[in-house]
């Protein structure tokens, strides 16, 4: 039988086991699970909390190994530049800081410097100056090529190459040396070598005479035709420097021998071309005689013949002009300018008083018969026809034409087309009014024995159509149309069935309420069978 001592012995025994047990299970607890293991062909990839890819560790798909960041968000804003000029350049420096952050991101990775035109120019691949590395901030001197005034902004960007917006823009002017590149008399004899200056670099009256050493130039550094008359003073070439027969008709501008320059008798007449001497070169009165006194030609007669043979004849108070053959082509008088045909027959006469007008006009005659009165005559406002053939014995009663005025006392303008008539005949006529101030609209008028329209007639104060009703049986029933648009002041409906029942089924059509816009169309028949009704509207 066990005794008290032996339980005690095998419980603190127990007690033993289990502490030690417990002491190796923190130590297994605290040991790193992986210190020993390893990757092999391939990458590690960390996911967030939410379970979102953001990088990869290991052996890339383009075989090197390297930490790589996926799905990272886009750096933060820089703060704006700042620029100071420089030697032909700006010096660009960045503080470190963000205008939208306190802390600079994990994967920085550099600042990029932006130059534009303008201070809203988009950074971009163009516009891309250099680079900044440096985390806590750095600064970059730039060469520039011109010292125009340019805009800087900065752009952050991380290890993922993502970048972030623009910082903001700020101001910079290359500066020069001194106010220009290089001052005047900087370059003198000296510093040019030899040959240094060509003739290309030379502008053209760069050289002044008074650059030029006496004696320097020889006639073998001239240029044919390099020495122009405007570049000789007034009397700088006497007569002993021009050789025998240098200056020959050629070299004589238009009148620049004048006769105060010619020796008596130095002219004789062989010396005179033919034709050289013309009318205006002759002063007045020196030519007399009995028919040209001065500059008055009187006579009876003066004539010009053309080349071609035809004559310009002055006579009888009348110009005419004939051709080859003598015939009288047109004439110009105090009555007016006359076209004839050749055979003496009058076509054509534009003058101050045409026909039986007392106003200027122009008159055309028909064909040269002379039995044949046709005429056509535009003036005082119109243009008449005479009838082109009468009847035998008949006078000329009322010419056909196209006449403008007003109407008598009605101060009202007027268009008249008219075909002419005789006694026994009448004539046709189409009359133009245009509208008055109290409200009288234009109007046309036709006379005329017979009409004829040969395509369709359309007029504002005429509407038709045709409607179907289908009508109550025994009972009037109506339809009313509306949407018209007729002209005038007095409105006349008509309507006719299009039915062949008339009588026992179709009892009548009537119609009421006729207006410009519309009218009320009736049908009474003892069935409800559609009916079409033709309609119209008339104003007047």
């Amino acid at each position: 039988m066990a005794t008290y001592l032996d339980q005690q012995v095998e419980a603190r025994r127990f007690a033993k086991i289990l502490a030690d047990l417990d002491r190796r299970l923190s130590a297994l607890e605290r040991t790193t699970q992986a210190s020993y293991t390893g990757i092999q062909g391939g990458a590690l990839d960390i996911y967030d909390e939410d379970g979102e890819l953001r990088g990869s560790i290991g052996v890339q798909p383009d075989g090197t190994v390297a930490v790589v960041p996926v799905n990272t968000p886009p750096p933060p804003t820089p703060t704006a530049p700042t620029v100071t000029a420089a030697l032909a350049g700006l010096t660009v420096a960045w503080d470190g800081q963000w205008e939208d952050s306190y802390t600079t991101p994990s994967d920085f990775a550099l600042i990029q410097i932006h130059l534009g035109d303008t201070d809203d120019f988009e950074p971009g691949s163009g516009t891309l100056a250099a680079t900044l590395t440096n985390p806590a901030g750095d600064a970059l001197t730039l060469a520039l090529d011109s010292y125009t005034p340019v805009w800087v902004r900065l752009v952050a960007a991380t290890t993922a190459a993502l970048t972030g917006p623009p910082s903001p823009p700020a101001p910079g002017t290359p500066r020069r040396a001194v106010s220009q590149d290089l001052l005047e008399g900087v370059v003198g004899e000296l510093q040019l070598a030899d040959d240094a200056v060509s003739a290309a670099k030379v502008a053209a009256d760069a050289i002044g005479t008074d650059a030029i050493a006496p004696d320097t130039v020889q006639a073998h550094h001239l240029v044919a035709g390099a020495v122009q008359t405007d570049a000789l003073a007034a009397d700088s070439v006497a007569a002993g420097k021009i050789a025998a027969d240098a200056v020959t008709a050629r070299e004589l501008a238009a009148l620049s021998v004048t006769a105060d320059k010619l020796t008596a008798n130095s002219v004789t007449a062989g010396k005179i071309q033919a034709g050289a001497i013309t009318a205006h070169a002759l002063a007045a009165d020196a030519i007399t005689g009995k028919t040209i006194t001065g500059s008055t030609i009187t006579g009876s007669t003066v004539s010009s013949v053309t080349e071609d043979g035809a004559t310009v004849r002055l006579a009888d108070g009348q110009f005419t002009l004939s051709d080859s053959s003598s015939a009288v082509l047109s004439r110009i008088s105090p009555g007016g300018y006359h076209l004839l045909d050749g055979t003496g027959r009058l076509r054509t006469t534009v003058g101050p008083a045409v026909g039986p007008y007392t106003e200027p006009g122009i008159v055309s005659y028909g064909p040269p018969d002379d039995n044949d009165p046709c005429y056509s005559i535009l003036s005082d406002g119109s243009l008449r026809f005479s009838p082109v053939e009468p009847p035998e014995g008949a006078q000329i009663y009322d010419q056909a034409g196209l006449l403008f005025g007003t109407t008598a006392g009605g101060g009202r303008y007027e268009l008249i087309l008219r075909s002419g008539s005789y006694p026994t005949y009448g004539g046709a006529q189409i009359n133009l009014y245009s509208a008055l101030g109290d409200g009288t609209g234009t109007e046309i008028n036709l006379g005329a024995d017979h009409t004829h329209v040969g395509g369709l007639l359309t007029a504002g104060s005429i509407a038709t159509g045709r409607v179907g009703i289908t009508p109550t049986p025994d009972k009037p029933t109506p339809l009313t149309i509306t949407g018209l648009s007729v002209r005038g002041d007095h409105f006349h409906g008509f309507a006719t069935l299009d039915t062949t029942v008339v009588g026992a089924t179709v009892r009548g059509v009537a119609v009421t309420d006729v207006t410009s816009h519309g009218l009320t169309v009736w049908v009474n028949r003892s069935n409800a069978i559609r009916t079409y009704v033709n309609w119209m509207v008339i104003g007047s």
